[in-house]
């Protein structure tokens, strides 16, 4: 009985070691394309220091169907079509703003950076 009780401890720690190897992963992919890093929010979005929301920009083709698959991912990103935002959005391409609070921002800005056309997403910051 107690083998089994062993056995079963170590198979569930193998287990949970081998979800949280994958979520690393998956976490280090995205912070590629961030200029921020998931350590810098709490659970809820919000940042350690300021405990507010961080806002986040990045830029996609100007077409409908890249704007259609953003907002299936996170309704609440805001299209700007006559900014370039302080990351530099070219001339074929819009700006999109999101922020971390209130939602499931970690497998939000995971899907997003998973999308071939988002080269890079940065911290916003408005003056």
């Amino acid at each position: 009985m107690k083998t089994i009780k062993i056995t079963l401890g170590i198979l569930a720690f193998l287990a949970l070691l081998g979800c949280s190897i994958l979520k690393s992963k998956e976490v280090k992919q995205a912070e590629d394309k961030l200029n921020f890093t998931f350590s810098k929010l709490d659970k809820d979005g919000l940042t350690k220091n300021r405990k507010t929301s961080l806002a986040y920009e990045f830029c996609i083709p100007n077409e409908p169907e890249y704007i259609d698959k953003v907002k299936s991912i996170d309704e609440s990103i805001a299209i700007y079509k006559s900014s370039t935002g302080r990351i530099g959005c070219g001339e074929n391409q819009i700006l999109c703003i999101g922020e971390t609070e209130g939602k499931d921002f970690k497998n939000i800005l995971i899907s997003l950076t998973q999308l071939p056309y988002v080269n890079s997403i940065n911290e916003s910051f408005f003056e």
